[in-house]
């Protein structure tokens, strides 16, 4: 679709908005089945929303086919109004079947950032792959190196969750603790 993935267009696109009082993003976790996200996408257009961030898991497995066919559906079924960011999830990329580069090239980039609505939006590569914690972690300490008090909110997306609390059950990955100790300094919105 015109506005899905992680292109610099699909930034630009909110980045050029004016201010508004409000607006409204949705947050869609593990697409894999696609007669849920078929539904949920129904509901979504329903709603006033500006963005979606899908948390990966969009393709059953990380091949060339899975991903012909989650873009051949999403192509129409999935066309939304404003612009989808696709977080690359466990099931998305593999070396050997799909990897960083072949996603970065039919959906943008694994790790970024934007500016909405005086909000800071940052999506990270965080899988089982240490390079990948390595890499978002010192995209993160870049972030936290410039000015963020000119941000109303910090929002961080990614696949796999840090376990920020003791009821909160998560994959574990490497670094995860130096991760959310950069949330912290950063500020981002819990």
């Amino acid at each position: 679709p015109p506005m899905f993935g992680n292109f610099k267009a699909n930034r630009a696109i909110l980045e050029a908005q004016a201010l508004k009082d409000e607006f409204a993003f949705a947050v869609v976790g593990d697409t894999r089945s696609i007669g849920t996200f078929e539904r949920l996408v129904l509901e979504l257009r329903g709603m006033p929303l500006d963005i979606a961030v899908l948390l990966g898991d969009c393709a059953n497995h990380p091949t060339v086919q899975d991903h012909r066919y989650f873009r051949a559906e999403a192509a129409e079924e999935y066309a939304m109004s404003f612009p989808e960011f696709y977080v690359a999830g466990n099931h998305d990329v593999s070396p050997a079947g799909f990897s960083i580069d072949h996603f970065e090239r039919d959906y943008g980039p694994t790790i970024f950032s934007f500016e909405y609505q005086r909000c800071l939006f940052i999506v990270l590569r965080i899988l089982n792959d240490p390079s990948s914690v390595d890499e978002s972690i010192e995209f993160l300490e870049h972030i936290r190196s410039t000015s963020l008090e000119a941000y109303r909110k910090i929002y961080v997306f990614m696949h796999y969750p840090p376990p920020v609390s003791s009821g909160f059950r998560s994959r574990p990955f490497p670094r995860w603790r130096e991760l959310v100790d950069l949330f912290e300094q950063v500020k981002v919105a819990f």
